[in-house]
């Protein structure tokens, strides 16, 4: 053997193209969602709109005409 003669010790055949991906497998898909996201957005809003509201309702049956923040600011105010 010459210097410029290489030996194939893997046993493997020469190929001239690239090997390619087996043509006969079928494709993996990602699996769908099952719901858009902004329909996921809208309930979120409407929950969130729904218990301020909520808490609104509570507060004005429970007396508060002012939200509570402003009743502690007027108390303190009292007591200095």
């Amino acid at each position: 053997m010459g210097v410029d003669e290489k030996v194939r010790a893997s046993g493997e055949q020469v190929r001239d193209t690239l090997p390619t991906v087996n043509p006969d497998v079928e494709k993996s898909q990602p699996p769908k969602p099952s719901l858009h996201p902004a329909f996921y957005v809208t309930i979120w809003i409407s929950l969130s709109s729904s218990v301020i509201l909520f808490n609104k309702w509570i507060l004005s049956t429970l007396g508060f005409g002012k939200d509570a923040y402003n009743q502690e600011c007027t108390r303190k105010q009292n007591t200095c």
